[in-house]
């Protein structure tokens, strides 16, 4: 009888670890993160001891597969990050014991994932045991990027000499290729407004790395995106050929150059708008993020900013210029008096 009652509770204890298992595995596929624990040697070299089932969704390899090749798996970090990795460790080994750790990670199918890592740190002296979580920020991060890469091509064009100097001849060169590289956008252009058109001061194709210009918008021909230019703030077309928007371009731009989608950003000059940045992405569609719109006023801004530097210069100009015929007329008139 005894014996009988301790196979039927070893029956149930492997019936029960089994549930627990599989309960386990369940809670890791809804955890927003792989779990693992890893061993660490001195030399820093490591050792996957368990990781978490859900690990083929983050990497695109099991959990075995993982366990089995970990060297070959952190061989796919960047290698600046692995550096990056082993500072972080060696600091968190002298303070909290506990460890905080961003890295780029390449999956299976040669997918960059950017990762967080955190742990607990265990010293075992020979070793160290890191018990934590890997967590999936690469929208986070490509956000973060982004935004930097937008902030970096602002300060860079408020800082230029064509900027600074008012060159409003080379204003429009240097802002559409700022932009089109910034936000990999296919074709940006400077048009400038002139009441009943508008005219292509430079348009710049990312493609090919060249420029072309001349080309002229009338209202004549398109009364209705005349009249939408004048009354929205941001004319956004993210299906440019399609859009009541924009849809009366067709024929004579949009489909002659490809054009998908469409953004105009108008350039606000003294209260009056004096030209319009426009941003054509080619066969196709894109939406137009927010972050990419508030970029493209803000270099409107600075257009507006290099006009008003140009009118200054040409005020001082013209006031230098009078001062030189008012004092060239004083010696006149002196030398005539002697």
């Amino acid at each position: 009888m005894n014996f009988l009652n301790q196979s039927l509770c070893h029956i149930m204890e492997s019936n029960l670890i089994k549930i627990e298992d599989f309960e386990l595995n369940e809670l890791y596929k809804s955890f927003p993160g792989v779990i693992t624990s890893i061993k660490v040697n001195l030399d820093y070299s490591e050792e996957c001891l368990f990781i978490s089932d859900n690990c083929e969704t983050y990497f695109g390899y099991t959990a075995d597969e993982l366990i089995k090749h970990w060297d070959s798996f952190l061989n796919n970090i960047n290698g600046q990050d692995k550096d990056y990795f082993k500072t972080d460790l060696k600091a968190a080994l002298k303070t909290t014991k506990r460890i905080s750790s961003v890295g780029r990670f390449k999956t299976k199918d040669n997918e960059i994932k950017w990762l967080k890592f955190n742990a607990n740190i265990i010293d075992y002296t020979t070793h160290y045991i890191l018990q934590g979580v890997y967590i999936d920020i690469t929208e986070e991060k490509t956000r973060e990027l982004k935004e930097d890469k937008l902030k970096d091509s602002l300060i860079l064009l408020a800082r230029h000499s064509v900027v600074c100097k008012g060159n409003v001849k080379e204003i429009g060169k240097l802002c559409t290729q700022i932009i089109s590289d910034t936000l990999e956008v296919s074709r940006s252009g400077f048009w400038l407004y002139h009441t009943t058109s508008i005219s292509c001061d430079k348009l710049f194709i990312k493609a090919t790395q060249q420029y072309t210009e001349g080309e002229i918008l009338s209202e004549t021909n398109f009364p209705d995106f005349f009249s939408v230019l004048r009354n929205e703030p941001c004319l956004i077309a993210n299906d440019a050929q399609n859009s009541v928007l924009t849809k009366s371009l067709n024929e004579a731009y949009l489909i002659k150059n490809n054009i998908a989608s469409l953004l105009f950003v108008p350039i606000i000059h003294n209260d009056v708008m004096i030209g319009v940045l426009s941003q054509e992405q080619v066969k196709t569609t894109r939406v137009w993020q927010k972050a990419e719109i508030n970029f493209l006023f803000q270099v409107a801004e600075l257009i507006s900013f290099c006009f008003s530097l140009n009118e200054r210069n040409l005020f001082e100009e013209e006031q230098k210029q009078k001062i030189t015929e008012l004092t060239n007329m004083v010696e006149r008139l002196k030398s005539q008096i002697r």
